[in-house]
């Protein structure tokens, strides 16, 4: 559990690099191969969840894997190119059955937010940016939070994605602890906490804008 009072930026190994692409000749031009599904789809029971259009030719895909409670199972994700299959990544924290991606379009870079809730109560969010025909997961472009409803906005409309977490202070513990808002910026190729604010009620609307008030102590 993470000190300082806050959902913290943590390194999922999520900058693995992917396996290149096959090409091989078709007459006088190249022809891409498309990379095969990840072999752990077969036991997960990979379903398609949702695809989203990058630009330039290129997709994204979310993948559901494993059923609920399946905690070995994790978030499948597919780039294409003219729909060929070019990049698979696996992201190594949250539910398989349970993630959800949003994807911007209006940064230099199209980037797209992915979440999931991750053990028993808490949430994680990972950040993938297309970069050079793949999907870079910068380390420090990873937050977990205490609860797993995590709210993906553009807060500062810089066209890349940040991230509105509920923490608790715990006291005087988890189940007893109040909560509270703490946004996340994506700003020098992470995700940092710009500050936080009490969350008053369960109906209260998370932030639209970056907070800047101190983050409780724990």
């Amino acid at each position: 559990m993470a000190a300082a009072g806050a959902s913290v930026a943590v390194a999922l190994g999520g900058d693995r690099t992917p396996v290149a692409p096959r090409t091989t000749a078709a007459g006088p031009v190249a022809h891409i191969e498309a990379l095969p599904m990840p072999a752990k789809c077969a036991s997960w029971g990979c379903t398609r969840a949702s695809t989203t259009d990058l630009g330039a030719g290129y997709a994204v895909t979310l993948w559901h894997a494993g059923k609920d409670g399946d905690f070995r199972a994790e978030p499948v994700v597919e780039l294409t190119h003219e729909g060929v299959a070019v990049q698979w990544w696996l992201w190594p924290r949250g539910h398989g059955w349970d993630a959800a991606i949003e994807c911007s379009v209006q940064a230099p870079e199209p980037n797209c937010m992915l979440s999931a809730g991750d053990g028993v109560h808490s949430g994680a969010a990972q950040l993938l940016i297309l970069r050079h025909g793949r999907l870079d997961a910068p380390p420090r472009a990873s937050v977990i939070a205490d609860l797993p409803a995590l709210t993906v906005r553009d807060l500062d409309a810089d066209g890349y994605l940040d991230l509105v977490a509920i923490d608790s202070d715990y006291t005087p513990n988890f189940a007893q602890g109040h909560l509270f808002w703490n946004t996340f910026r994506f700003a020098g190729g992470q995700l940092m906490s710009t500050g936080c604010a009490a969350r008053t009620s369960p109906t209260e609307p998370a932030p639209a804008h970056p907070l800047d008030g101190i983050c409780p102590k724990r």
